[in-house]
């Protein structure tokens, strides 16, 4: 079956730090994590989890003698899976063949339909950045919930010269090349392009007088049947005098931010999505990959086929596997 994750970098910060840590410094995050993770929720915070409406999470039980976590020495890979649920409303389970035969009824709102959810975490031995993989279940995902306990965990085991500090986690998509290209050279649905204030000189000939607070303008162009994102097509969503013939126009989006929705095939399944045009921009697409994966009983991923499938992921990814070899900036 298919299934679809997400994957994040990470870089670590002294709490108001301007530059990122290096893992080679102080205790080896890795060792901790592989020793202390999975036991430090399973131990301290399993149950409902705070700064979180309605979820609880665990870890599920051995299954004749096989757990679900574990690590890779050689990879510095920490990997498992984190049962979480949301509560708050009476659970009714139904038989779908029958929908009026319900096989469960709970007797009050704290009752949590709880689902798995696989995750694999590097930390390099030296360098400066990391990496999460995280699974989504029914097109659900984690990230806040992993964060939240990668952090807690951070503050109660990493002490640094005796002391312990509150460390910043720096997350970024992470978006390969192939989801960019294919994202880009998707048929083109729509332009937007937007300014966040509006130029003073500009203002009163679209109507806006109140010049002592910010003001923002944007213009959608939708395409119908869609565009193919050839030379001229590119050329003239990133310039706006052959958009534009008006010289106000011209004026007023010439420092304006463009993004474009392109309809895509991504994994072999067709979606739209938004593309910043600017670089700096890029990350905030939410990009999901999709792998295969062998079903269990409970019709979720089995552990070691996901496992499996999410390390001939990394192996087919050549900036995942550039930051398994990446040598610490400071030694440089």
């Amino acid at each position: 079956m298919k299934q679809t994750i997400e994957i994040y970098t990470l870089n670590l910060r002294k709490q108001k730090g301007r530059k990122n840590l290096s893992f080679s410094d102080g205790l080896d995050i890795y060792d901790l994590l592989k020793d202390e993770f999975i036991r430090f929720i399973d131990q301290v915070k399993t149950g409902p989890v705070d700064d979180y409406e309605n979820r609880t999470i665990k870890v599920p039980s051995e299954i004749n003698g096989k757990s679900f976590w574990g690590f890779d020495n050689q990879k510095r890979y920490v990997y498992g899976i984190i049962e979480s649920g949301l509560y708050g409303k009476q659970l009714q389970i139904a038989d779908k063949d029958n929908p009026r035969n319900i096989l469960f009824s709970s007797s009050n709102n704290n009752v949590a339909l709880m689902k798995p959810f696989f995750f694999l975490i590097f930390i390099p031995r030296i360098g400066d950045t990391a990496f999460v993989i995280l699974e989504r279940t029914d097109n659900e995902g984690i990230y806040p919930l992993f964060h939240t306990l990668f952090a807690s965990f951070l503050h109660n085991k990493r002490p640094i010269n005796g002391k312990e500090y509150d460390y910043t986690i720096r997350p970024q998509n992470y978006l390969s090349h192939a989801y960019v290209d294919n994202l880009k050279n998707g048929t083109i649905k729509s332009v937007k392009l937007s300014l966040s204030k509006i130029p003073d000189d500009l203002a009163d000939a679209y109507m806006l007088h109140d010049l002592d607070v910010d003001t923002s303008i944007s213009i959608t162009l939708n395409f119908k049947g869609g565009l193919r994102p050839g030379h001229s097509v590119s050329r003239a969503i990133k310039d706006n005098r052959t958009i534009f013939s008006s010289e106000a126009f011209t004026n007023l989006f010439s420092e304006s931010q463009r993004s474009i929705v392109t309809e895509s095939i991504m994994n072999g399944v067709q979606k739209e999505r938004t593309v910043y045009l600017s670089q700096e921009n890029e990350n905030h697409i939410r990009p999901y990959y999709v792998i295969d994966v062998i079903p269990n009983e409970r019709g979720y991923s089995d552990f070691d086929s996901i496992l499996s499938a999410v390390y001939s992921f990394i192996d087919s990814n050549p900036d995942l596997v550039s930051l398994l070899n990446q040598r610490d900036k400071d030694e440089q």
